[in-house]
């Protein structure tokens, strides 16, 4: 994350000179993603009258770079991004929590003691790991952690036996799992969701009425989502969000949520994480990081 703290300091010196109606929403191939993706082809947006513009991203520092930047409006996120964002002095905030979940697979599922699990440090995996050893009564020196950005390379690496287990989203888990690994936890298993949307506070206020439209537009198309055959979009999902091409057949999608704030119990427990990991300087309370504004 030492990227983000670099590039807030110079966000001050560049100008966006975009045109200020239009909503910038930066995605990345995730589960997540999707109701934006299909209120953008079923014409959801501009039935709703706000302009939006999806900008894919395929690498994390990408996205974050734009974000900061002041080429977008808002992206999908998580919970310990939010609070680096924070720390970094970019003022933004969680408007909406959104349907996502880690899970932890391996080789075998005969425990998680002396296992090599890959991760990505000072990230919502880690954390997520984290809570996966407290609740299996373990500590973070019972394991070997294994630091690989890449997803893909993550998969590969177990796949070929060179660490035991890796902790990825959905959908890339489903890969893994018609690969062989074997699906030991989760963060749902767990109750804890740090999958968000975030904007920043600036546009919250600014862009008001055009975010109202936005999350309404979210809304509908997971109405759409939830009571239409999966038969019927999943090949234009998997071809829009560059999805794996052998999830074709395989994935089956979650039943998706409405847009609600996150749970306050979830913001705490990133927020400690984050602060008993040195991550944070200050622990913000929740009405602090979460947008002042409901939406829809």
């Amino acid at each position: 994350m030492k990227l983000i703290f670099a590039l807030i300091a110079l966000v001050v010196l560049f100008g966006c000179g975009k045109e200020p109606d239009t909503i910038r929403f930066g995605i990345m191939p995730s589960l997540d993603a999707i109701p934006m993706l299909v209120a953008e082809e079923r014409g959801y947006f501009e039935a709703h009258g706000v302009s939006v513009e999806l900008q894919p991203f395929y690498s994390a520092a990408d996205r974050d770079a734009a974000f900061i930047a002041g080429e977008l409006d808002g992206i999908i996120g998580d919970l310990v991004a939010l609070g680096l964002y924070r720390e970094g002095g970019l003022d933004v905030q969680a408007t909406g929590a959104t349907t996502g979940e880690f899970i932890l697979l391996g080789n075998s599922t005969t425990g998680l003691k002396g296992q090599s699990i890959i991760i990505s440090y000072n990230t919502a995996t880690e954390m997520v790991l984290d809570l996966m050893l407290k609740a299996a009564g373990l500590r973070t020196g019972d394991i070997t952690q294994v630091e690989v950005a890449a997803i893909p390379a993550r998969l590969e690496m177990v796949r070929e036996g060179q660490a035991d287990s890796l902790l990825i989203p959905e959908p890339f888990a489903t890969v893994g799992e018609s690969a062989g690994l074997h699906r030991i936890a989760t963060s749902s298993g767990m109750g804890f969701n740090p999958f968000i949307t975030l904007f920043k506070t600036e546009a919250i206020l600014e862009k008001e009425e055009q975010l109202r439209a936005f999350f309404a537009a979210y809304d509908q198309a997971v109405d759409y989502l939830n009571n239409t055959p999966q038969s019927e979009y999943i090949d234009s999902v998997i071809e829009r969000t560059g999805f794996p091409e052998e999830l074709q057949g395989i994935l089956v999608l979650p039943v998706f949520s409405h847009n609600a704030l996150p749970e306050p119990s979830d913001v705490q427990l990133a927020m400690e994480w984050l602060s008993q990991q040195g991550l944070i300087s200050q622990q913000l309370g929740f009405d602090e990081l979460i947008s002042p504004i409901s939406f829809p």
